[in-house]
C-alpha cells in the first residue's frame, strides 16, 4: 500500500508540473493567436467607425490591458493549482480549493474544446489552425482529470494507512 502511495505521489508531482506547463502553453497560444490575427482583431475593434487616431489607440490599449489581465489571471490560476498539487505530492499542505479550481479548469477547457470543434465543423478550412489546440487541450483535460483522481487516491490510501497504523498500535498495546 505504501508503494502505491509513493507511486501516486510521484504521479501527482508530475501532473502538477504538467498543469504549470499547460498554463505557460495557454499564454503562448494566446500570444501567437494575437500576433497572427492582429489585423482582423484591429478591424473588429475599430471597424469602419470614424474614430480619431487617439481614440483608436485608446480602444486598442484598453483591449490589450484587458487581455493581459485575463492571461495573467489564467496563468496565476494554473500556477496555484500546479504548485498546490506538487505540495500535496510532497506530503505538505493539503487543500480543497485547488481541487475546485481544477474542476473549473476542466469545465473551461472542455468548453474551449467544444468551441474549437464547432469552428472546425463550421469552417473546415480552419482545421490546420485548430488541430494543435484540440490535441493540446484534450491532453490538458486528461491531465486535469488525472490530477483530481490521483489526489482522491492519495487521500484514500493515507486514511487507510492511518487506520491500519492505529489498529496495529492498539494491537501492540493490548499484547503488552
Amino acid at each position: 500500500m505504501e508503494q502505491k502511495l509513493r507511486r501516486y505521489r510521484t504521479d501527482l508531482l508530475s501532473i502538477g508540473t504538467g498543469v504549470i506547463s499547460f498554463g505557460l502553453w495557454s499564454c503562448a497560444k494566446f500570444a501567437l493567436f494575437l500576433i497572427i490575427s492582429s489585423d482582423s482583431i484591429y478591424q473588429q475593434l475599430v471597424g469602419d467607425e470614424d474614430y480619431t487616431p487617439q481614440e483608436e489607440r485608446l480602444i486598442v490599449t484598453i483591449f490589450i490591458i484587458l487581455l493581459a489581465v485575463f492571461l495573467l489571471a489564467d496563468l496565476l490560476f494554473r500556477l496555484y493549482v500546479g504548485i498546490s498539487a506538487r505540495r500535496e505530492a510532497m506530503g505538505k499542505k493539503k487543500g480543497k480549493v485547488y481541487l475546485f479550481f481544477t474542476a473549473v479548469m476542466v469545465a473551461g477547457t472542455v468548453f474551449s474544446l467544444i468551441m474549437y470543434i464547432s469552428d472546425v465543423i463550421s469552417n473546415p478550412v480552419s482545421i490546420s489552425d485548430s488541430a494543435v489546440a484540440i490535441v493540446v487541450d484534450t491532453t490538458a483535460v486528461v491531465t486535469q482529470i488525472e490530477l483530481i483522481v490521483c489526489v482522491k487516491r492519495i487521500r484514500k490510501l493515507e486514511k487507510e494507512l492511518a487506520a491500519g497504523k492505529t489498529a496495529d498500535e492498539k494491537q501492540a498495546v493490548s499484547r503488552a
